[in-house]
């Protein structure tokens, strides 16, 4: 919730853009994605819900982010580009995650 609250506040004052708060948050539209395609494959029950490594590397990325514009930092587009890739990546993790390869290699 901070970060969109704080992303909001961004946006109205001017400091960050439509795209660029898309951006930051790409993670959080890949996981509802990784949980929509788990509910049509009806595949929820089987779901073991644990944090991936893309997912913790966007978070801080975020709050540095957040840190450095609320001081008046002004970042390039391509850090907002690499948040989509790390959102991206976080969801190919989870998909990964989901194959019975990738339990196996879990235990």
């Amino acid at each position: 919730f901070f970060v969109y609250f704080a992303l909001a506040v961004l946006c109205q004052e001017g400091r960050l853009v439509w795209w660029e708060a898309a951006a930051v948050l790409s993670r959080d539209f890949f996981l509802c994605l990784y949980g929509i395609l788990i509910l049509v494959k009806r595949e929820w029950g089987s779901v073991v819900f644990r944090s991936v490594r893309w997912g913790k590397a966007t978070t801080a990325l975020q709050f540095v982010t957040l840190i450095g514009l609320v001081y008046g930092f002004s970042f390039p587009w391509i850090l907002f580009v690499i948040f989509a890739i790390m959102g991206w990546l976080a969801f190919l993790e989870l998909l990964q995650l989901g194959t019975p390869q990738a339990a196996l290699r879990t235990k």
